[in-house]
């Protein structure tokens, strides 16, 4: 399938189908309780149409702990909270972006959703990738809705999210 943008020209651009520009943190440390950072309302998107979420993530120091994001498409929960790494254990900033690329949803390839998040420290120009495909359950047919939650490995420990966009690749 081709990615196609409009001609290139001043003022044109790629519009989003959704997206949220507002930061949203937390410090919650259960999995079972997991902020929600966001909630989007998708048109309803066909299964042969593949989707690119793209948004902003940043923890603080506090802690040697990890932070975790979670994904769920309409009501079922993809990644859960509390089980894919985002940032590394080590006590200190990191900032970064992070894709998630939903393929088209044909039989025996439900579980092909890739996260992947990218971080760096400022003092650092070598970037940490992080990747896991969503294993807990097969991807809904029709996407209609796009949900992402949070998790901090301690309390002291921010997590944050921005700027969050979700663009049809069909």
């Amino acid at each position: 399938m081709k990615l196609s943008a409009p001609a290139a020209s001043a003022g044109t651009s790629w519009p989003p189908i959704a997206s949220d520009s507002t930061e949203r943190s937390t410090t919650n440390t259960s999995g079972a309780g997991a902020a929600t950072f966001t909630t989007l309302s998708l048109p309803s998107v066909a299964a042969s149409v593949p989707l690119l979420v793209k948004g902003l993530i940043r923890k603080s120091a506090g802690a040697t702990e990890p932070c975790y994001l979670g994904i769920t498409l309409n009501s079922t929960v993809l990644i859960s909270p509390g089980g894919f790494a985002t940032f590394s254990s080590v006590n200190r900033a990191e900032s970064g972006h992070f894709e998630i690329y939903i393929p088209p949803r044909v039989a025996l390839y439900q579980k092909s959703v890739q996260y992947t998040a990218t971080t760096h420290l400022a003092s650092s120009a070598t970037p940490v990738v992080y990747t896991t495909f969503a294993t807990a359950a097969d991807c809904p047919d029709v996407l209609t809705g796009l949900t992402l939650k949070g998790v901090s490995g301690n309390a002291s420990i921010t997590f944050a999210i921005k700027d969050i966009r979700v663009y049809s690749m069909g």
